[in-house]
C-alpha cells in the first residue's frame, strides 16, 4: 500500500533501509519477506514499480516530449542503462521497441 500511495520508488536514492523504515520493520526482515514471499530482491521489487510507472507515462504520450533519459530519471532510475535493463526484464522489450510498437 505504501508503494502505491506514496510512490517512494520515484526517488532514485530510495533504498531497502528506507522502505523498511517507512513500513516499520527491520531491513533484514523486509529483505527476507521479499525473497521468500515475492521471489525477488529489493531492486527487482522497486524496479517493477518504476517500470510500470514509466509505461504509464509512455502510454500517455510523455515520450513525445521527453527523452528516454528524462523518463528514466523521472521514474527513479539513476541512468538509461539501468532503466533499459529493468524494462527489458519486466516488459521483455527495450524502451525504443516499446515506443515503436505503441498503437498509432
Amino acid at each position: 500500500q505504501h508503494m502505491k500511495t506514496k510512490k517512494p520508488y520515484l526517488d532514485n536514492g530510495y533504498a531497502l533501509y528506507d522502505l523498511a523504515h517507512d513500513v516499520g520493520i527491520s531491513p533484514r526482515v523486509f529483505s527476507s519477506i521479499l525473497n521468500q514471499e515475492l521471489g525477488t530482491n529489493f531492486i527487482g521489487y522497486v524496479n517493477r514499480y518504476r517500470v510500470n510507472h514509466c509505461i504509464k507515462l509512455i502510454d500517455h504520450g510523455e515520450h513525445q516530449i521527453k527523452t528516454i533519459e528524462a523518463l528514466a530519471d523521472e521514474c527513479g532510475f539513476s541512468n538509461r542503462n539501468s532503466f533499459s535493463k529493468a524494462i527489458k526484464k519486466v516488459q521483455n522489450t527495450t524502451p525504443p521497441n516499446y515506443i515503436q510498437n505503441l498503437p498509432k
